[in-house]
């Protein structure tokens, strides 16, 4: 069973805190999940995510990518 697919608006109204996951297809073409964190910056509250990588974290916008897609994960 699919996820159900989020919107980039639907990911931005979530709270600082909130886990999501982007779904796409890696180089070889195998379906990929990536686990991120909604976070953000004070007093602004821009939000991005965050996310790991070998135990190093790493951020990227909350906006469209090609080829991928983001679902809400089970709190």
């Amino acid at each position: 069973m699919q996820p159900r697919e989020i919107s980039v608006e639907e990911v931005k109204t979530l709270a600082v805190g909130s886990n999501v996951y982007i779904h796409g297809e890696d180089q070889n073409g195998e379906h990929r999940v990536i686990e991120c964190t909604v976070a953000g910056t004070w007093p602004e509250m821009r939000k991005f995510l965050t996310y790991r990588v070998k135990g190093e974290l790493r951020k990227c916008a909350i906006k469209e990518y090609p080829g991928k897609y983001y679902s809400r994960a089970k709190e």
